[in-house]
């Protein structure tokens, strides 16, 4: 963590004593750095300083970089102010690794950059004269600058508009920096680019099946050895699917010989019902015991099943990361991931959440694809492929094939003649109120964008599939991490994001992730002697949340009170549609629904309404909602 400010002449005293407040109410150790007209003040334990760079995070190929750029440091920062000296605005296409830099110039702008695809975070604003930028917004009140909510923000995260500004601030008058994106800021002007996008990424053309799976491997390993190095007792999340298997298969093998790894894999509570879902499985945690037996230097432990509440340590989590996101709503079950890696003493918990879009890429753009190039026989068995999905074949077709290739709003036409309950799908899958609703309705036409659940559907091509994965990864889940690691002390990364092997995976053909029906054939052949055979093959899917009905159940009338008080608030009446969050709790079925599109409302809807309330009323300074 880092903050920045720049002033026209000397910083003042008592605004460096605020920067160092800050940091230290993290309980961060603290390093300051003073140039003619900035200080730049940073945790040492998480960032490096250069001459006029600070760097929060981590360069992958440091060393290359060195030899390239003559300096013989270590220093990310120093490395990164050679890389900025040598390419300019292109530095960061130079630069591999998971960063935020901010770096001063002589002028008194401040340049901020983030890496592509993960990085720590970044805000600034200017005020009174001063330039400030830091990783985390909580910096701006300590300087005398009021949070003001964005109400208008907030809503087009209820309504899950992707079309919106991706990663943008929570906050009016403060901006938040985009992965993969620049900007200088100065006093008088503040120039933006975001240069990282699907036109950064090439076709691998290959040439032999043997060739790309060898390639892969040694991506991954790559990865793997880059995130060793940084850490003495690391921990793997461990599920019992594809992608975190391989990679804790891949990190067994790149560490030595007589290292033992631990592994963590969450399990539902004590009151889930036992039964699944068709095509998905809830307690994951026998095909992880098969697994381990496979690798005896593994040591796999389950999280506290108890441990998984929708709001689970919400405030703490969300008055560190002093922002809003939603999704926080299905983090619940995790929290017991990050304390038994806490338990366990380690410093690093590796995962492989952005697997499903690089390694274990299921190739789902297929169906429309080959309806396009009339390669009828692949399509007809990719359809068939989903042995989970037991909708007739002509349904497939119509749902899977021809629907991603029509316009959205044809699609929302069509979804919603066949399931007219759904017909409007920001009613029914947020808990907007009409007002709010009808406020977000016209922002959305004029940015031409919609709430993902109306016309959804999978991705007609491999480059749009590209390009909503790499929207979907720039959120404010970056605060939110920045956050767990301050509480559980410890460090997070996940290992699928390592920017060579995730551009790998990009750039191959369709043919690699789908073929002969097979759904994620890559991950399948990368799986083969590295786990059983019947967790290579299986098609299921882990369930997110597969207890959330007992959970609900069981605080029934708790959160009938909670949702009682949320009128105390303005912001929230109207933002929030607090009537029929009553009605859905006052509904809740006597047993868990089979049908997930009954169950999605009170997946996503409804604890997201909750926690994004309870957001507000922080916001406002009152605990009693």
């Amino acid at each position: 963590m880092f903050a920045v400010v720049s002033s026209p002449g000397a910083v003042p005293h008592d605004l460096a004593q605020a920067l160092d407040s800050w940091l230290a109410s993290y309980g961060l150790d603290r390093q300051v750095h003073t140039l003619p007209h900035a200080v730049i003040l940073a945790a040492p334990s998480r960032c490096a300083i250069g001459a006029r760079t600070v760097l929060d995070g981590w360069i992958d190929n440091c060393s290359e970089l060195g030899t390239e750029l003559g300096v013989s440091s270590e220093n990310p920062a120093a490395i990164y102010d050679a890389a900025l000296a040598r390419w300019g605005v292109y530095a960061d296409r130079h630069v591999v690794g998971q960063y935020v830099a901010a770096t001063v110039f002589d002028s008194g702008d401040i340049r901020l950059s983030r890496s592509p695809l993960a990085a720590p975070p970044v805000h600034w604003t200017c005020h009174g004269g001063l330039v400030i930028a830091g990783t985390l917004p909580t910096l701006f009140p300590r300087l005398g600058i009021a949070l003001e909510l964005d109400l208008d923000r907030v809503a087009d995260l209820l309504a899950i508009d992707h079309g919106c500004e991706p990663g943008a601030s929570h906050y009016l008058g403060i901006e938040r920096l985009r992965q993969g994106a620049i900007a200088e800021v100065g006093r008088d002007r503040t120039r933006v680019e975001h240069w990282y996008g699907p036109d950064c990424i090439a076709d691998i053309a290959v040439s032999t099946d043997a060739e790309t799976l060898e390639q892969t491997e040694a991506l991954l390993g790559e990865a793997c050895r880059a995130a060793l190095s940084r850490s003495k007792r690391p921990v793997t999340s461990l599920s019992g699917g594809l992608d975190s298997p391989l990679v804790a298969s891949e990190l067994l093998a790149q560490m030595p010989d007589e290292q033992r790894l631990p592994s963590i894999t969450f399990v539902p509570g004590p009151d889930w019902h036992g039964r699944d879902h068709v095509g998905k499985v809830g307690d994951e945690w026998p095909a992880v015991q098969r697994f381990a037996a496979m690798h005896p230097r593994l040591d796999p432990h389950r999280a506290d099943g108890s441990i998984g509440e929708f709001d689970h340590k919400f405030r703490e989590i969300a008055a560190l990361a002093g922002t809003l996101n939603p999704g926080l709503a299905h983090f619940g079950p995790h929290h017991g991931v990050w304390q038994k890696a806490r338990d366990l003493g380690c410093d690093w918990l590796f995962g492989a959440g952005f697997g499903n879009q690089t390694i274990s890429r299921d190739g789902r753009w297929a169906y429309a694809q080959y309806l396009r190039e009339l390669k009828w026989g692949e399509m007809i068995r990719a359809l068939r492929g989903r042995t989970y999905d037991h909708r007739s074949l002509p349904h497939k077709l119509l749902a899977l094939s021809v629907l991603p290739n029509l316009p959205q709003k044809l699609r929302s036409v069509i979804k919603g003649t066949l399931r007219p309950e759904r017909r409007d799908g920001l009613q029914w899958a947020s808990l907007l109120s009409r007002e709010a609703r009808e406020r977000f309705r016209k922002r959305a036409e004029k940015r031409r964008s919609h709430p993902e659940w109306e016309g959804f559907s999978y991705a007609a091509s491999r480059e749009e599939a590209l390009r909503r994965d790499l929207r979907a990864q720039d959120h404010e889940a970056n605060e939110i991490t920045v956050a767990l690691e301050l509480h559980y002390g410890l460090r997070y990364h996940d290992i699928t994001t390592y920017r060579p092997l995730a551009e790998f995976c990009f750039g191959l053909p369709t043919e690699q992730f789908m073929r002969q029906g097979e759904h994620r054939s890559l991950a399948r052949r990368l799986a083969k002697g590295r786990m059983p055979e019947s967790q290579r093959t299986s098609t299921l899917y882990g369930a997110p949340m597969p207890d959330w009905h007992a959970r609900l159940k069981n605080r029934r009338e708790e959160l009938l009170q909670q949702v009682d008080a949320l009128g105390r608030s303005a912001a929230v009446r109207s933002l929030l549609d607090i009537d029929r969050m009553r009605t859905m709790l006052e509904q809740l079925p006597d047993e868990h629904p089979q049908d997930q599109f009954v169950d999605m409302p009170y997946i996503q809807g409804l604890p997201m309404a909750l926690v994004t309330a309870q957001f507000i009323a922080m916001s406002e300074g009152r605990n009693d909602i």
